[in-house]
């Protein structure tokens, strides 16, 4: 299970293929912020000196050494640190076992994210430096050292893509930055994140508190007929004026996350997060445009599906729901979109993921999906 940073520290996790500068970029934003300094894997580990000596290792005792390095730095530094209410920045997490181990011959990127993910915090942010390959090869052969086996070309390209398909692997609080101009942009780039997740982790605290209060624990016949012992009517906190606020804030922030210029979704659930949505976004330069789904078209006036403004072509769309249990809704949402109009569907995003199989579906139809909550974590 994956474990949720909940104290008032902030972990911030710095990551991108070789050549990106994330070393770099860590080390300036930790002096920047004052913030505690994490390498891994760590400096005077056993992985780090069998690395550095090129010793052969197994593909499963490169993730066996990484994933014990890095829960022993977490005992170590990480939690006490988050304890004390620090912001820890972190150089590399488990995201990189996951690119890095995940892209070795008789591996994948789902089993290392399994093997790893518990073996230290949840990062609040992972700041993520987006860079080409051809760009980040020429930075690593400009540094004149030997070329490692982790920055071979064709590893290093199944890396890129691993790190690309971390929304679909269920990596949550992924931001993208652009490794390319000057480091002291970066870095400023990167402090803002921060700035704004910071102000978010409090807000998600806030909403994690009102939908917690309302679960109910029983035995429950579900709307799709199916039976779950866990039910939780997310419509008593998103049409109170408080959790209206919060589920609109932290949705138009997955929303810029995902690059979405529309969020939209099957009513009636749904509405109320994407009226709340467009609202808190109208003092934005770009404000989110909204619309609802009906489950069948109007059998009068203009036999609409799709009620808001008309959607363009060059919107990109983020389907929401409050919850997701199978994932069926989200996909007759996306697939009415993609019927009814020339936009594009980006991703997917609900309140509660009840962990019933949503996220498998929506792999399977290749939508990014995130949850900003799932039911083990309220």
């Amino acid at each position: 299970m994956t474990e949720t940073n909940t104290n008032e520290g902030l972990l911030v996790v710095v990551e991108g293929i070789d050549g990106t500068g994330k070393s770099s970029v860590a080390r300036a934003l930790a002096e920047t912020l004052g913030a505690t300094l994490v390498i891994e894997p760590s400096p005077d580990g056993e992985i780090r000196r069998l690395i550095t000596s090129g010793a052969p290792l197994s593909p499963d005792d490169e993730v066996r050494l990484f994933r014990e390095d890095r829960a022993a730095q977490a005992e170590r530094v990480t939690r006490p640190a988050l304890a004390r209410g620090e912001t820890v920045v972190q150089d590399r997490s488990y995201v990189s076992s996951v690119a890095y181990q995940g892209a070795r011959e008789g591996l994948g990127p789902e089993a290392v994210l399994e093997a790893n993910r518990a073996a230290a915090p949840e990062p609040d942010l992972i700041l993520l430096l987006d860079l080409g390959l051809d760009e980040a090869l020429a930075r690593v052969e400009a540094r004149g050292e030997k070329v490692a086996r982790f920055e071979e070309r064709d590893y290093l390209a199944r890396v890129a893509k691993n790190f690309a398909d971390l929304e679909r692997l269920g990596v949550r609080r992924v931001i993208r930055i652009d490794a390319r101009p000057s480091l002291e942009e970066v870095v400023g780039r990167c402090g803002e994140a921060v700035a704004a997740a910071r102000v978010e982790g409090r807000e998600r605290a806030a909403l994690r508190a009102r939908l917690a209060a309302v679960v109910k624990r029983g035995e429950f016949t579900l709307t799709s007929g199916r039976k779950s012992d866990f039910y939780i009517d997310g419509r008593l906190v998103t049409l109170t004026a408080e959790g209206s606020r919060l589920s609109g804030r932290l949705v138009a922030a997955a929303a810029r996350r995902f690059g979405a210029t529309a969020v939209g979704g099957l009513a009636l659930a749904a509405c109320p997060i994407i009226t709340a949505t467009g609202v808190v976004s109208a003092g934005d330069a770009d404000p989110i445009g909204v619309f609802y789904i009906r489950k069948e078209a109007k059998k009068h006036g203009t036999g609409k599906r799709i009620e808001g403004p008309p959607l363009r072509a060059s919107d990109r769309v983020l389907i929401v729901d409050d919850t997701a249990t199978s994932g069926g809704s989200l996909v007759a949402a996306a697939e009415a979109v993609a019927e009814e109009t020339e936009a594009k569907v980006v991703g997917a995003v609900v309140l509660v993921d009840r962990l019933e199989g949503a996220r498998e579906r929506l792999n399977e139809a290749e939508i990014p999906f995130e949850a900003l909550f799932t039911r083990d974590e309220l």
